[in-house]
């Protein structure tokens, strides 16, 4: 009897193992990271950064993608033509951030917004932005 209920509770102990499902994380989740996707809408070339990254070059309705940036906070930066401006901006893991650059009249920093969206909804838009040397 003994040995029947040991076989048994083996046999129960087999079954529920080859039940737990198997945990897989996202690279984003194994690693922390997340995309900033970068569009510029302004009318005119300029050129944009993260972190000193990559600068990047874009015509107006470019678009670029920093993917696999660490988590935690960072700067993106813009430049018309006239020196950099820069927003710090915290990004979560496997969060994809949407950056839109456009200007609200001419061309001139003054007149500089930024739309943050996820999944295309614009979270913040923002017209104050930090002088930056590089």
């Amino acid at each position: 009897m003994k040995k029947i209920i040991a076989l048994l509770v083996i046999a129960a102990g087999l079954f529920l193992y080859s039940c737990e499902e198997a945990i897989t994380l996202e690279n984003c989740e194994k690693y922390n990271t997340g995309t900033f996707i970068v569009l510029n809408t302004t009318g005119y070339t300029v050129t944009v950064d993260v972190d000193d990254i990559s600068e990047r070059t874009l015509r107006n309705g470019g678009q670029t993608t920093y993917s696999d940036v660490v988590a935690g906070s960072h700067r993106m930066y813009i430049n018309l033509g006239d020196g950099w401006q820069y927003k710090t901006q915290s990004l979560a893991a496997c969060e994809t951030l949407t950056y839109t650059w456009y200007l609200s009249n001419s061309k001139s920093t003054d007149n500089l917004r930024l739309d943050i969206s996820i999944d295309g909804v614009v979270i913040e838009t923002i017209s104050d932005f930090e002088i930056a040397e590089k």
